[in-house]
């Protein structure tokens, strides 16, 4: 990596933490990712780079990503990412309540027994 990206990518982390008001362990959690890959993201002396699939976690858990130049967009149409814009993707596109989970859970109850009625079935 080089400096430029390395800074980018430190200031992009930073400014991740600070709108969603996250500890790097809390973060971490929340990406579903081990604390020591996101403090790897942040140190100042061979920091790693962050991964494809880690860049995923984190559009799927804020609704933001991180752009090459290291400045964060908030999905759809590449608004600023703040409180707000991650407050609304947190309840209204990927909710964590217990009641999203419920739905989630009854939802994946649905399919399972849909594959296990279409597996009984003689061919």
């Amino acid at each position: 990596m080089t400096k430029a990206q390395i800074n980018a990518q430190r200031a992009a982390i930073a400014k991740m933490l600070d709108v969603t008001g996250l500890t790097q362990r809390d973060f971490a959690a929340m990406i579903g990712t081990p604390l020591d890959t996101v403090t790897g993201w942040t140190r100042k002396l061979n920091p790693s780079p962050i991964s494809k699939q880690c860049h995923i976690r984190i559009f799927i858990a804020t609704g933001a990503t991180i752009l090459p130049d290291g400045s964060v967009s908030s999905h759809p149409i590449n608004k600023a990412f703040t409180k707000q814009s991650f407050d609304y993707w947190r309840e209204n596109c990927f909710p964590t309540s217990e009641t999203a989970a419920n739905h989630y859970a009854d939802q994946g109850a649905i399919i399972l027994r849909r594959l296990f009625k279409v597996a009984t079935v003689p061919e």
